[in-house]
């Protein structure tokens, strides 16, 4: 399964960042999360305003951690 990982920084403090996991929205392939995920990750921001998105991608969790 394929999940969207979000690296995002506060907008307070730019040296201040982490990754974020949208989970639960889990996706069967590669392609299937590469397609839907531009929406999940522009809905994330816009709901957290203190953070600001630098990069985001469709992994599996192994991959990430």
């Amino acid at each position: 399964m394929y999940e969207v990982f979000i690296v995002a920084c506060l907008v307070a403090r730019p040296v201040e960042c982490q990754t974020f996991e949208l989970w639960p929205q889990q996706y069967a392939d590669l392609q299937h999360c590469s397609r839907a995920a531009p929406l999940t990750v522009t809905q994330w921001g816009i709901r957290r305003t203190n953070w600001q998105i630098k990069e985001w991608k469709c992994a599996q969790k192994a991959e990430v951690i």
